[in-house]
């Protein structure tokens, strides 16, 4: 906002210089010559300072350490609404320290596994059990419901 802001200030002086140039000789513009280099004089350009933040990155901080057991998956399956199953007899553990990724080609029972996993929708089948410690939370591909879509990323 404040760069947009800055961008017309430079754009008006430019124009208001261009003017004083021309016509600062010219007898008869003299004075709005005059006039505009006083207005030229008012305009105060904002220092824009440089982010602090070299490398941006998105930080997690643990409310408590996990424990040992994070996640426990048993039997889970998912059937939607027409009746197809997307998924069945899902089961694994993971325990500290490990890495999971969910690979396929259908993005909807991906998505829907994940759901599943953060307790937003039930399976039709199998139970999945969070450690104690862990707060399951989930930033889905397609987030625009937690977005302004009227503002920009610049004005967000």
């Amino acid at each position: 906002m404040q760069q947009k802001t800055n961008l017309r200030k430079e754009e008006q002086a430019q124009k208001l210089k261009e003017f004083i140039a021309r016509f600062s000789a010219n007898a008869s513009k003299s004075k709005q010559a005059t006039s505009r280099k006083k207005l030229l004089e008012k305009i105060v350009i904002d220092e824009i300072k440089p982010s602090s933040r070299k490398y941006p990155f998105i930080k997690f901080d643990l409310n408590r350490t996990p424990g040992k057991q994070i996640l426990n998956v048993k039997n889970l399956t998912y059937i939607n609404e027409n009746n197809d199953i997307l998924f069945e007899n899902v089961s694994f553990s993971l325990k500290s320290g490990d890495k999971m990724v969910i690979i396929g080609n259908d993005d909807i029972a991906k998505t829907r596994f994940l759901e599943i996993l953060i307790g937003k929708r039930k399976p039709a089948s199998g139970t999945v059990e969070w450690g104690i410690t862990i707060t399951p939370n989930y930033f889905p591909s397609n987030n625009q419901e937690y977005f302004n879509e009227s503002q920009s990323i610049i004005d967000w």
